[in-house]
């Protein structure tokens, strides 16, 4: 088998994560829309927490701030009251003196609700989280020449999350986008018909 063809097959005939963000998204007690979230933290580590840097850019595009910090976990932990709400992404889930893992004890005594990412299987972050969305799980921890299936199930999960909390307010949402669009990226031009944006009137 080709490798293009096995990172296909791992990351997406393999449904670990579409299967997961789907019962999520229709469990009427885990939506995002109930999540108050005033706050949002990402922490993971690299590499996943390149990914999380794409989801940051969506919600900035919306108007939302998303914080992520590659050191000072602990920091941004204490910073973070029951209002919001912390996205932890680690594989495996079990390393609990390692970041992110470490902050659980901080984010639960300030009541912090905590959305997992993470693989499948019982794990210690699954026991901490108030909801669990699960990445693919069909890449060894080290033997395997990349994160491929990893990188693409996170961004996918990432992009459902976006695309829930935008729905919240979906006008709103756009409105603020596209104005900001049409403001930061006035001078992008292209030949192709197919992706012209048409005149405003």
């Amino acid at each position: 088998m080709l490798l293009f063809q096995q990172i296909e097959d791992l990351a997406y005939k393999h449904t670990d994560a579409r299967r997961t963000i789907g019962e999520f998204l229709l469990a009427k007690k885990s939506r995002v829309r109930e999540y108050n979230m005033q706050q949002i933290a990402l922490m993971s580590q690299a590499p996943n927490l390149y990914v999380g840097e794409l989801f940051r850019r969506k919600m900035a595009t919306i108007g939302r701030n998303v914080l992520i910090t590659k050191s000072d976990l602990g920091l941004l932990a204490h910073s973070l009251h029951k209002e919001d709400c912390a996205i932890l992404i680690s594989y495996s889930g079990n390393s609990e003196r390692r970041l992110p893992l470490k902050v659980i004890p901080i984010l639960e005594e300030a009541g912090v609700p905590i959305i997992a990412i993470t693989g499948m299987g019982d794990n210690l972050l699954r026991q901490h989280a108030t909801c669990v969305l699960s990445m693919s799980s069909r890449e060894r921890l080290y033997t395997k020449i990349s994160n491929f299936a990893t990188e693409e199930s996170i961004n996918f999960i990432l992009n459902m999350l976006y695309a829930c909390y935008f729905s919240k307010d979906y006008e709103k949402n756009l409105d603020f986008k596209t104005k900001a669009s049409r403001i930061l990226e006035f001078q992008r031009f292209s030949e192709n018909s197919d992706i012209q944006e048409k005149p405003q009137t």
